[in-house]
């Protein structure tokens, strides 16, 4: 992923869902959280299990633009596998930030019933 938050992609233009697995891998080792996410573990968030749909939000996803979340933070003692991984928009990413799913949907739901999200 480069720093715009777009994904890594392969020569032909395709989403590289196995250097995604390996980035994910690699940071939950640093963070030594159990477990690992495997490419068909990504694309099975992105096309069956979402729909194509941010987990967070709903939205239409643009496969050449989002982000890999663990649900459960790493910081928080989540296990980096491919139940506790979803594909989100990098707007929603950022947004939840470390906090518990729980914390950041009642947050995301009142702050869009007031109009600021």
């Amino acid at each position: 992923m480069d720093r715009e938050g777009e994904v890594s992609t392969s020569r032909e233009g395709k989403v590289d869902w196995e250097r995604r697995a390996r980035t994910q891998n690699a940071r939950a080792q640093r963070l030594g959280a159990p477990g690992k996410v495997l490419p068909e573990d990504l694309i099975w968030a992105v096309f069956l299990a979402q729909n194509g749909r941010c987990f967070y939000c709903g939205g239409k996803l643009d496969l050449e633009r989002i982000h890999v979340d663990h649900v459960i933070p790493l910081a928080k003692g989540g296990r980096n596998d491919g139940k506790n991984i979803a594909i989100v928009h990098p707007e929603c990413n950022l947004k939840k930030g470390a906090r518990d799913p729980l914390e950041f949907a009642l947050n995301f739901v009142t702050k869009k019933k007031q109009g600021r999200f």
